[in-house]
């Protein structure tokens, strides 16, 4: 159990701001110079000359490279140290994964240094200044020294910050939180280690040059994943094409025609034949594949991409009324687009093609 409590460490830090402003002001050091590892060792050199005749003396080290925060204090505190050479109070902060920070700090605070303007240092606690997500290669806070607490990124999700770094998976409560945010047509994007496009290539491709197998992979994905493809709306393809980009480091000028080229073909339901559009021709010649690609999708995928929170217990029946809801009918004369599914799996003959 620490012997400190918080006002003793915000007392620290203030002598320590003090400190480093008198020696920008006085010029003995250059605010032009400082970037963020030489301002993060002067921080830390700093709170070590201001501890001395404190109980905090001899408590205070660096963390080491690539730890967080980059200082520990009295072993359950840590000091998380940036700076920017703007003349603004915000920044990119750390990893909300934090898959490196040290097992003993139970506290944080942000020591934050605006070089940019008037040079000046605040501190605050870490969550108090988290306004939100943003992504580099990976999902990291937003810093924003002047955030009203009340307008954190926890707030808004409804969890603490300390609940959040406890989960054994952080991402996907981010992920859900931002997906309840998405407008039509929005998708998320992002790295991250719980998700096939942790593995995506750093080049990006151009549709044609997709391998085969990767071309028929990705149009499986956007059949079951975006049925919204079927419907009317302007942006009907949007999510489809981020995905594109996302998962397969692939972009496309003509993407909508990948589904709906080649004009109307004639598909058998039953007792009728029924002239169609091509990407309901598609459903039709596809159906097996369709059928076979969802068994095989990871739940995580779904709950990704669907309007759920948790995977369906039957996902192919939850699939089909979702493609009724989201699909226009009018063209298909009374039936609905899973008949045209249905009627694929029975009569459909088999295509061994990337577009089905």
């Amino acid at each position: 159990m620490t012997r400190h409590s918080h006002d003793h460490l915000v007392a620290l830090l203030e002598k320590g701001r003090r400190e480093i402003l008198y020696k920008l002001s006085s010029l003995k050091i250059d605010p032009k110079s400082l970037n963020g590892w030489s301002f993060q060792e002067l921080a830390l050199s700093t709170l070590i000359d201001c501890s001395i005749g404190t109980s905090f003396e001899g408590t205070i080290r660096g963390s080491g490279a690539n730890s967080f925060p980059d200082i520990v204090i009295d072993s359950c505190f840590g000091v998380e140290v940036k700076v920017t050479g703007g003349d603004k109070w915000i920044s990119l902060g750390n990893s909300v994964l934090e898959t490196s920070r040290v097992d003993t700090v139970e506290h944080i605070y942000l020591f934050f240094g605006k070089m940019g303007g008037t040079p000046d240092i605040r501190f605050r606690k870490y969550e108090e200044c988290l306004s939100g997500i943003g992504v580099t290669h990976y999902p990291r806070y937003k810093i924003d020294m002047n955030l009203d607490p009340r307008n954190s990124i926890f707030t808004k999700m409804g969890i603490s910050y300390d609940e959040l770094s406890n989960e054994a998976n952080p991402v996907s409560k981010v992920k859900a939180y931002y997906r309840s945010q998405l407008n039509e047509g929005e998708s998320l994007w992002w790295i991250d280690p719980t998700s096939d496009s942790a593995a995506a290539s750093p080049v990006i491709h151009t549709y044609d040059s997709l391998a085969r197998e990767d071309r028929k992979r990705f149009l499986l994905d956007c059949f079951i994943l975006f049925p919204e493809m079927f419907g009317t709306s302007q942006t009907k393809f949007e999510r489809a094409a981020t995905y594109l980009m996302t998962d397969y480091s692939t972009v496309s000028s003509s993407l909508r025609d990948k589904f709906t080229a080649g004009g109307q073909e004639s598909v058998h339901l039953g007792p009728v034949n029924l002239i169609v559009p091509k990407i309901y021709f598609k459903l039709f010649c596809g159906a097996r594949d369709l059928r076979a690609h969802l068994e095989n999708i990871p739940d995580e995928k779904l709950i990704e991409h669907w309007p759920v929170m948790s995977a369906p217990s039957d996902t192919l029946e939850y699939w089909k009324g979702l493609l009724d809801k989201k699909a226009d009918h009018k063209c298909l004369n009374g039936h609905r687009p899973s008949d045209v599914f249905e009627a694929g799996l029975r009569f459909a003959p088999y295509h061994d093609s990337d577009g089905f």
